[in-house]
């Protein structure tokens, strides 16, 4: 079943359709590299390094345009993280952002459904 959540009035938002986050990642969000659901980064750090440790293989379904993938890498863990996101706007945007820096992270499209 799709998750959709109200906006305005009697508008939805279907979270479970590729086309509204490409959509998405193609308008309202162009300019906002990154965006996180839960918390930022530095929030989650102390309870992933402590539920890793020092762990680099990590499946990070529905990635998005987290920089989760990023923090990790740059804290030493998670370095073979492997992200995948049904939105290939978003993983090629990832994709071209992580190339040179963080040549370990894969950018995978899959629907995980």
């Amino acid at each position: 079943q799709a998750i959709r959540m109200e906006t305005n009035g009697d508008e939805k938002r279907d979270y479970g359709d590729t086309a509204y986050w490409d959509e998405s990642y193609q308008g309202e969000r162009k300019n906002r590299p990154n965006f996180e659901w839960l918390a930022e980064p530095r929030e989650l750090q102390g309870f992933l390094k402590a539920v890793l440790g020092d762990c680099q293989r990590v499946l990070h379904l529905g990635s998005g345009m987290s920089s989760l993938p990023e923090a990790m890498y740059d804290n030493g863990f998670g370095r073979e993280a492997c992200c995948i996101d049904s939105s290939p706007t978003c993983l090629e945007s990832k994709k071209a952002a992580n190339k040179a820096s963080r040549p370990e992270l894969q950018w995978v499209l899959a629907d995980c459904r």
